[in-house]
């Protein structure tokens, strides 16, 4: 039985056909569950997104954040009207938060690994769980950082 570490080496050094399927789980790419009122993933549902600024509290002011953007650290909530007191608080680069511009947010049923099981929820391609590494069963409107655009 080869182990991961041991296929990738042969991949590396030619001695592989096929690449093995990365494997993560839902812990591995933040997945978050759908939000409350059923919208999708953007910053103007987002908690840390100053409203009217079109800026975020945790990256640099200079960095324009419209509402129709996303990042991996979206915490679902009201805006913010003013900026809280940062304190020994480092800002985000946007490249490290994967912040991009998706109109009308994110969410699974808006990704290409997405299959529908229902109104509500479907599997995950990009996701493997458990013993048998099966796709994860997770909410339409749930997402995660490894979504992909249809």
């Amino acid at each position: 039985m080869m182990t991961s570490k041991g296929r990738q080496l042969q991949l590396y050094t030619g001695g592989a056909a096929e690449p093995a399927a990365a494997a993560f789980s839902p812990a591995d790419t933040l997945y978050a569950h759908a939000n409350p009122d059923g919208s999708r993933k953007r910053c103007q549902a987002c908690a840390l997104w100053l409203v009217g600024l079109d800026q975020c509290w945790i990256h640099n002011p200079d960095v324009f954040v419209s509402g129709d953007m996303v990042c991996g650290y979206h915490v679902f909530g009201r805006p913010l009207t003013v900026a809280p007191v940062r304190e020994n608080l480092d800002f985000v680069d946007p490249e490290f938060s994967g912040l991009t511009l998706v109109p009308g947010g994110s969410s699974c049923d808006t990704c290409a690994f997405y299959t529908p099981q229902g109104m509500t929820e479907g599997t995950c391609t990009a996701l493997r769980e458990g013993p048998a590494e099966e796709h994860p069963i997770v909410a339409a409107l749930g997402c995660c950082t490894k979504w992909t655009p249809i």
